[in-house]
């Protein structure tokens, strides 16, 4: 069986299609077609003094680091949240309008701003793509993924509780609907949401 890790990405270099594991997702990897640098976005300068970057040794890892400052450019996973928002046996799920997993299924999700708190995120997302003003509590589970190339994941599912707002699809989902936790659609998007349903039926047959 394929790991659960390992993606098909197209090179942009060669057009070959290569399966990769979450290796591949750090800087300075080539593609083992034509050898060239397999990323998606190829950063030249030092974000401090402007000086070349340039792949080095860094532990057991290669990083795209300064030559002239020695500024180390990490690459580290983002910050992602997803809404549980339940309704007795069931649980809210929205399809997805995008380029990625269009017309999958998923928790109302999506990644942290900068200057924003985990909870208040949630909260937002779940605002955004439903109309549910939902108040974030307890963490349901903590999850990395690999799912998408070049974007590794670090998300945080929230227990949510529906504290006003009318259900109604927004931005980036084409649909938003309470399902049945025995019938929810087979084609979610993330497999942290499978896990996550998983949890609740899992509660539900111990309440």
């Amino acid at each position: 069986m394929t790991p659960a890790h390992v993606i098909t990405l197209t090179c942009p270099h060669c057009g070959a299609a290569v399966d990769l594991d979450r290796e591949p997702l750090t800087d300075g990897v080539d593609c083992p077609a034509c050898a060239r640098p397999f990323e998606s976005t190829a950063y030249r300068f030092c974000p401090l003094c402007a000086g070349t970057l340039a792949r080095m040794d860094d532990g057991e890892r290669r990083r795209l680091a300064c030559e002239s400052c020695g500024f180390i450019f990490y690459r580290n996973p983002l910050p992602g949240v997803a809404a549980v928002v339940t309704d007795e046996d069931r649980i809210l799920l929205v399809q997805r309008r995008s380029s990625v997993f269009d017309g999958m299924w998923c928790a109302p999700c999506g990644y942290v701003e900068v200057d924003e708190d985990v909870r208040e995120a949630a909260r937002r997302e779940c605002f955004e793509e439903t109309g549910l003003d939902v108040t974030a509590g307890d963490v349901i589970w903590v999850r990395s993924s690999f799912q998408v190339a070049y974007r590794p994941v670090v998300g945080v599912w929230f227990r949510c509780r529906v504290a006003g707002g009318a259900l109604a699809p927004g931005a980036g989902v084409r649909d938003a609907r309470f399902f049945p936790l025995d019938a929810t659609p087979p084609d979610l998007a993330f497999e942290g949401d499978r896990i996550v349903i998983d949890l609740l039926r899992r509660e539900r047959s111990t309440a």
